[in-house]
């Protein structure tokens, strides 16, 4: 049984770096669209990914609602000042 050598079984350089690129799915040209296909690994980095992203929503959408119930809290303790100030029951009365 005889052995390939390399040059037996090597490919042109260019073709080869094209048949690569073509396993890539790289585009040839600047206007060809082509669609990476998502395998195993794609997939569960996307859905890892898709996760994250859900999470870090769902703690800004969290962040965001705390700020508002915070400047709630301000503006009802700065009414209810004004409320006892206009009814003469602050502090200031027991001097």
């Amino acid at each position: 049984m005889a052995l390939k050598t390399d040059a037996q079984i090597s490919l042109p350089h260019g073709i080869l770096l094209t048949q690569f690129h073509h396993a890539l799915l790289v585009p040839e040209g600047a206007y060809e669209l082509r669609a990476v296909p998502l395998g195993s690994i794609n997939k569960t980095t996307l859905s890892k990914s898709m996760a994250q992203t859900c999470r870090a929503l769902h703690a800004a959408r969290v962040a965001t609602e705390l700020f508002a119930l915070t400047q709630w809290v301000v503006l009802i303790k700065e009414h209810l000042q004004k409320v006892l100030e206009v009814l003469k029951l602050t502090d200031d009365d027991e001097e």
